[in-house]
């Protein structure tokens, strides 16, 4: 029954009197997205709560949800593009499976799309906006560095969901404003935070021109890792505020004012440190975090003062008293300082459980909450 109401609500079905479940998944995948016998689920008097009933509370409001999304990579467009050349009836047919709401039971209705601006690790070469160095006046700027059947994609998934809101953020900042030079790990030169402000800015303009409303920006994918064998920036948190407190005014004096700035983008382990030091600077031009899950635990990002009573709880009855206070500490000063602040979970992949069901319900419990 747990899982049935989870499926109800991430169905955003309307409760009534008699409500039916059309489609399920079972726990040893015997059954996935099967269509069920219709059964009823009635709403009775309420009564003695037992172990298994299941109280629905229309009067409690919790956090309000933007949105599931992805990420289009230069590799998945690559895929999806080869797709489209050898068969359009199934490339139209994924793509409205992915990112069409009304598509049926078996549709993922996507409404968030990440897109990396320039190289990222899935990309086949390295590459930015604006490669020729030294062109702080950005006359050289071409969204054309990136390959065509990235846009071409990005195109058709709009036709299909005008209203996917399209988040974006670069991997790396152009080569030349870095030391070393180069797209792969390194820094982002000081003298430049300005000039990447703008070239960012220059980014938004450019994708709404092309069609493509971008509804939220972050300075920097990962700023913390700093690994040279893929497109990567180190950033600390004073300078990502410095960047976004000089994109802020372009963005809102220049008609694209609605587009948020995001900020941090990485993992939990450090959810008590860069993004409350970040928003303690430059708060009034970020509106929020974006959090990674391969370091640290959920419980570092959750911003809910019970779910920290309940991680204190946990802490004490293990003895673990000095694990405990730190991540309860790095939990709670978020939480008390930023309630106001956005939080996102942008990105979660790849990771390895013990099983699939033990998978299913550990997501639906921490990322998808």
């Amino acid at each position: 029954m747990r899982y049935v109401a989870l499926f109800a609500f991430s169905a955003g079905l309307q409760l009534t009197a008699a409500q039916t479940i059309y489609d399920i998944n079972t726990w040893d995948r015997t059954k996935l997205l099967t269509r069920a016998s219709d059964p009823a689920i009635n709403f009775v008097a309420k009564g003695a709560v037992g172990d298994a009933d299941i109280v629905v509370s229309d009067t409690t409001d919790y956090q309000q949800m933007d949105g599931f999304g992805a990420t289009l990579t230069d590799s998945s467009a690559l895929v999806l593009s080869q797709l489209k050349s050898k068969n359009l009836a199934n490339y139209n047919t994924v793509l409205s499976r992915l990112f069409n709401s009304a598509d049926g039971a078996a549709t993922a209705g996507f409404g968030i799309l990440c897109l990396s601006l320039g190289a990222s690790d899935f990309s086949a070469s390295a590459y930015s906006f604006e490669d020729t160095a030294g062109d702080s006046t950005f006359a050289n700027f071409s969204l054309d560095g990136a390959p065509a059947y990235l846009w071409s994609t990005l195109k058709d998934i709009v036709a299909v969901n005008p209203r996917i809101k399209l988040c974006v953020l670069p991997w790396s900042s152009p080569a030349w404003m870095k030391s070393p030079a180069s797209l792969n790990g390194g820094a982002l030169q000081s003298q430049y935070n300005g000039v990447f402000a703008q070239y960012l800015f220059k980014t938004v303009q450019q994708l709404k021109a092309k069609g493509f409303a971008v509804y939220a920006i972050n300075p920097q994918n990962e700023p913390e890792n700093p690994n040279a064998t893929y497109p990567t920036t180190s950033m600390p948190y004073t300078q990502e505020a410095v960047v976004g407190q000089a994109l802020r005014p372009l963005l809102d004096n220049n008609g694209v004012s609605s587009v948020k700035i995001i900020g941090f983008e990485h993992n939990w382990d450090h959810a008590g440190q860069y993004p409350v030091s970040l928003m303690s600077s430059a708060g009034g031009s970020f509106a929020g975090a974006a959090f990674h899950c391969y370091g640290g635990a959920v419980s570092n990002q959750d911003l809910s003062i019970g779910w920290t009573c309940r991680i204190l709880l946990q802490c004490i009855s293990s003895f673990n008293t000095r694990e405990c206070h730190k991540i309860c500490m790095q939990t709670e000063v978020y939480r008390i300082h930023f309630p106001n602040k956005v939080v996102y979970m942008s990105e979660c992949a790849g990771t390895i459980g013990s099983d699939w069901w033990s998978d299913i319900k550990w997501y639906m419990d921490n990322v998808a909450r």
